[in-house]
C-alpha cells in the first residue's frame, strides 16, 4: 500500500518518470492490491509476475536496478533479505530499525525508511531515479556483502560448532 501511494504521488509529481519507472512485484499479489494498483492507473509501471521459481526470481532481481524491501516485523530474518545482498544492487529496506537495517546500512548503498512512511519512500525512490539518470547508482561495499554470503556464514557456524564439540568432549 504505502509503496503504490508513494509511486502514484511522485507520478503526479514529476511526471516524467512514468517512462522511465517499472516497478516488478515478484510473486502473487493479494487481490486488494491488483485492485489498488488498478484504481491509482498504475497498471503500465507496476508487473506482477505471479508465482516465479527461485531460479527466476533470482534472474529477475539480477537484472534490476534497485531493489525494495518491506519487513514491518524487524524480528523475522528473511532469507530474501541475503538474497538480495548477494546481487550487490542498491536497496530500499522499509523496515524499523534493528540489526538488519544496520546491515543494509552498512553496504553503503541502502536506503532505510520506515515501513509505513510515504514519504521517507519517496524521498528514497527519488534519490535511486535521479542516481539512476546519471548512471551513477551506488555499488554495495563487497566486503559487507560477502560476510552475509550463505557459504561464509555456514563457515562461522561449522567453526563454532567444532568449538562447542570440543567444549563437550
Amino acid at each position: 500500500i504505502y509503496l503504490f501511494k508513494a509511486i502514484s504521488e511522485l507520478l503526479q509529481d514529476y511526471p516524467e518518470m512514468k517512462d522511465k519507472l517499472e516497478v516488478r512485484m515478484v510473486g502473487i499479489l493479494q487481490k486488494k492490491f491488483i485492485k489498488m494498483i488498478n484504481k491509482m492507473n498504475l497498471q503500465e509501471i507496476v508487473k506482477s509476475t505471479g508465482y516465479l521459481n527461485h531460479l527466476l526470481t533470482i534472474q529477475l532481481l539480477m537484472q534490476s536496478d534497485v531493489l525494495w524491501l518491506m519487513m514491518p516485523n524487524p524480528i523475522v530474518t528473511p532469507g530474501r533479505l541475503f538474497e538480495y545482498l548477494g546481487t550487490k544492487k542498491p536497496i530500499i529496506f522499509s523496515s524499523p530499525k534493528s540489526e538488519l537495517t544496520q546491515i543494509v546500512e552498512n553496504t553503503g548503498a541502502g536506503i532505510i525508511t520506515p515501513h509505513n512512511n510515504i514519504e521517507e519512500l519517496k524521498k528514497a525512490i527519488l534519490h535511486f531515479y535521479n542516481l539512476w539518470k546519471k548512471n551513477s547508482l551506488p555499488i554495495p561495499n563487497n566486503s559487507v556483502i560477502e560476510k552475509y554470503e550463505r557459504k561464509e556464514l555456514t563457515r562461522q557456524l561449522a567453526k563454532e560448532l567444532a568449538y562447542c564439540v570440543k567444549l563437550f568432549r
